[in-house]
């Protein structure tokens, strides 16, 4: 993705913003999951 903006801190604003994304994606399998059980994605 190259839309991330250009920080003064790249590393520390580039680690947040991975990590809530990976936590993000992660919550949505798990809810998919729970709602749609046995639905094959």
């Amino acid at each position: 993705m190259s839309t991330v903006v250009e920080v003064p801190e790249p590393g520390t604003f580039g680690l947040t913003v991975g990590g809530a994304a990976i936590l993000a994606g992660a919550l949505r399998r798990r809810i998919r999951k729970s709602q749609a059980p046995g639905a094959g994605a």
